[in-house]
């Protein structure tokens, strides 16, 4: 497997970006996983020095074969942790992240996954597009109330949200209310995992 890091300029964002990009044999697609918020310009640009350990050990023991993974740390500058602020810049996000970080691989089917807040980034309208092919949120915080996922010409979701928690992370019931609309809607479906907190670490661990 094949493990590097990319930093670029971003001429929609005016400043550097980066991802990590661990590559499995033959990729035939790529699963786009989006960071938590929070993030100060500090620990962003901190981040371009290193690969993301927790990501890095999880294949080290579960190699790729037949995908590229991507993760893409939160962006420290898009208020997307507010949605009344966030949907002014939404239409760039999307540009930025399917021009400037997917552009190299512009036919490859797309799986999305936002850790924590990194579900309003998956689900900004990058959902939406016909090269995607699921959305997965890993302890999801901050699920839009608004999202609408796409449907196929029979009336029916191309596919399901599916949204996994650890039992012991606070955040779900936080979202309590949004899962149980999803769910009951028929658009989305949840899982509860092995025992753990809201730590990315406890995510990349899980089984199932």
């Amino acid at each position: 497997m094949t493990c590097y890091k990319v930093q670029e300029q971003s001429a929609l964002l005016g400043r550097d970006f980066h991802y990590d990009v661990f590559e499995g044999a033959n990729p035939a697609g790529n699963v786009v996983i989006f960071g938590g918020s929070g993030k100060t310009y500090t620990e962003y640009f901190s981040r371009m020095e290193t690969l993301h350990p927790e990501l890095m050990s999880y294949f080290d023991a579960n190699p790729l074969i037949g995908a590229r993974c991507i993760y893409v740390t939160a962006p420290p500058d898009l208020p997307y942790a507010r949605a009344d602020l966030f949907e002014s810049k939404r239409e760039l996000w999307n540009e930025h992240v399917l021009g400037e970080i997917l552009g190299r691989w512009p036919d490859a089917p797309l799986y999305l996954v936002g850790y924590s807040g990194g579900i309003i980034l998956a689900l900004s309208g990058l959902h939406e597009s016909g090269r995607v092919v699921g959305v997965t949120g890993l302890g999801a915080d901050g699920i839009p109330e608004d999202v609408e996922l796409p449907y196929s010409g029979s009336g029916q979701p191309r596919w399901l949200l599916d949204l996994r928690y650890c039992a012991g992370d606070p955040v779900y019931q936080f979202n309590v209310a949004i899962i149980e609309e999803l769910v009951d809607a028929g658009a989305a479906r949840t899982v509860s995992i092995h025992g753990g907190g809201h730590a990315f670490s406890a995510y990349t661990s899980m089984s199932g």
